[in-house]
């Protein structure tokens, strides 16, 4: 991969992060004044709760995208970014474009795929 591929890369990835950083500001929840609130219509109660349900996953999912960036970080910095952590082959800049913090290759993640969906299948039988 060329340096200025990674550069791109390893820019895009600082970018989404600070964007998760600044998000997870502007998303915060105060539990406390949540749950006080007081609200005497049901569907005025459960609309808060199904909103309030939805932020917290939002930011849970950003949380979880914030470790995996961390740690795509750190592979620029060990000079294994790109590198598939299954096969070692290189991951295709392609899918590094548009997914930048995988660490599989398509061919190594398809296989991963198709094991779960057997593992899936069995179970439901």
């Amino acid at each position: 991969m060329r340096k200025t591929e990674l550069e791109r890369l390893k820019k895009m990835l600082i970018e989404m992060r600070l964007s998760i950083v600044m998000g997870e500001k502007t998303h915060s929840i105060d539990e406390n004044s949540l749950e006080s609130m007081e609200m005497p219509d049901e569907g005025d109660k459960a609309c808060s709760e199904t909103n309030q349900k939805l932020a917290y996953r939002i930011i849970e999912r950003d949380r979880k995208l914030l470790k995996k960036i961390e740690k795509t970080l750190l592979k620029f910095d060990e000079g294994t970014y790109g590198i598939c952590e299954k096969c070692e082959e290189d991951i295709g800049v392609k899918r590094l474009k548009v997914r930048p913090v995988t660490s599989l290759c398509i061919d190594c993640k398809e296989d991963e795929e198709r094991m779960e969906k057997r593992y899936h299948d069995v179970e439901e039988e």
